[in-house]
């Protein structure tokens, strides 16, 4: 293909062109290197590194060739790829033959799949996608290096979370692109296929950290899993440490550490919704997000370090009690966003921003996820940004008290101190942010 260029003193130099290519070659042996060092150390701590199995040689050298398999010229190009795939395939069926067939047991073709894999990873880098490649290196690794974790992952799925799971995929996937793409009912609010793809929005980020808390078990302890729980349900996190603190008193600072994490990933997650589906909003509240992140982030830090007594018991977990992929769960949400975008839109017609303001602190009260969305669909249309930000804050405020009236209702004696001096400025935070905007 003329990858060097000669000169006319008949010596060689590299063109752009040429300096691409060996660019190229070298992100494709980097992504062998990597996958194949991954499976060197696998089988190192396996026991079953013997002669014949796949390492980091075999799969450096399976992504250079393809690579290099791009460089015929290009009538030939096509059938030099389908060889060198070929040639993969039979030395994967070799190494798998030689392996298995000598123990007389089956020990599986994760490393045979990942030379098949490392070899087409190396065509794509000749083929000009090396970004593509690496990141779809980047996840094979991962696959790969987190063997255990996911095998642990998968013994703690229950029967029923796989069916809720397949459940929700099949609605989803069927079911929301069959649904009407316009507004129903008072103001044209309803919009079933908007309202439904909220609902999968939410209950995707929620199932994200309840497979977070399956992942991590009880070696995350109460801190840890309590801020993965708070996307999943921060009031019931708060619920939950209340009552463990209660049960369990020598727990007193672990349980506020997780309510803290709880209470200030509501701010993130709003923030991250809002940015989603429409930044204007979230401009509009990064700068009190900020302040109520660092202030929760500072306290937190100042707390961690728990009285020795603790330390025999932190590393109780914490489980919320329902999968977010619940379909009478995700109905229940559909119903409550539904429900408050209609009453939203009544309020701003007919109040202006006096009634947007009483609807998100009352919706607060409860959910601050379906006013979130509720305000940010709304701003995509005839609500100022601004006066969405600040309701989304109204919101929040409203829902923090609630938290913290939780707290010190069902709570320890120990805990209402600490969480009062973090969950009331919190609240104070996100007021003054409201009205500064």
């Amino acid at each position: 293909m003329g990858r060097l260029r000669a000169s006319s003193r008949s010596c060689y130099i590299l063109s752009m062109h040429d300096l691409d290519a060996l660019l190229q070659a070298l992100t494709a042996l980097a992504i062998g290197l990597l996958i194949g060092l991954e499976r060197e150390r696998s089988q190192s701590r396996e026991g079953s590194r013997t002669a014949g199995r796949i390492g980091i040689r075999t799969c450096a050298l399976a992504a250079l060739s393809g690579n290099l398999m791009t460089w015929f010229p290009g009538p030939w190009q096509p059938w030099t790829i389908l060889a060198g795939m070929g040639f993969t395939v039979a030395l994967a069926i070799l190494s798998y033959l030689r392996t298995s067939l000598g123990r007389h047991a089956d020990t599986g073709i994760t490393s045979e799949f990942a030379l098949f894999i490392c070899y087409i990873l190396g065509v794509m880098t000749g083929s000009g996608q090396s970004a593509e490649a690496g990141i779809i290196g980047i996840i094979l690794l991962a696959l790969l290096h987190f063997k255990a974790m996911l095998h642990k992952f998968s013994r703690t799925l229950s029967q029923q979370d796989m069916q809720m799971a397949i459940q929700f995929l099949v609605i989803s996937m069927i079911v929301l692109p069959l649904l009407p793409n316009q507004g129903y009912g008072p103001f044209h609010a309803l919009n079933p296929h908007r309202i439904w793809l909220m609902v999968v929005l939410i209950s995707g980020l929620g199932f994200a950290a309840y497979a977070g808390i399956k992942l991590l078990g009880d070696k995350a302890g109460l801190s840890l899993t309590g801020l993965l729980g708070g996307i999943v349900s921060s009031t019931a996190v708060t619920m939950a440490m209340a009552r463990i603190s209660r049960t369990a008193p020598s727990l007193g600072h672990a349980c506020v550490l997780a309510t803290l994490w709880a209470c200030g990933s509501v701010f993130i997650r709003v923030w991250l919704l809002s940015l989603i589906l429409f930044p204007d909003v979230a401009n509009h509240l990064v700068t009190s997000m900020l302040a109520i992140v660092s202030f929760v982030a500072l306290l937190t830090l100042m707390l961690w370090r728990r009285p020795q007594q603790e330390t025999n018991h932190a590393d109780a977990g914490y489980a919320p009690d329902r999968n977010p992929l619940s379909f009478r769960t995700a109905l229940m949400f559909g119903f409550l966003y539904g429900l408050v975008l209609m009453f939203s839109h009544w309020a701003y017609a007919t109040l202006g921003t006096t009634g947007i303001l009483g609807v998100a602190a009352a919706s607060g009260l409860t959910d601050v996820d379906a006013i979130t969305l509720t305000l940010n669909e709304m701003a995509r249309k005839e609500l100022e940004s601004s006066l969405a930000a600040k309701a989304i804050l109204i919101a929040c405020v409203s829902n923090t008290l609630v938290k913290w009236s939780l707290a010190m209702g069902l709570g320890a004696r120990n805990i209402r101190l600490p969480l009062s001096i973090g969950l009331l400025p919190m609240a104070a935070f996100g007021l003054m942010g409201a009205l500064l905007i």
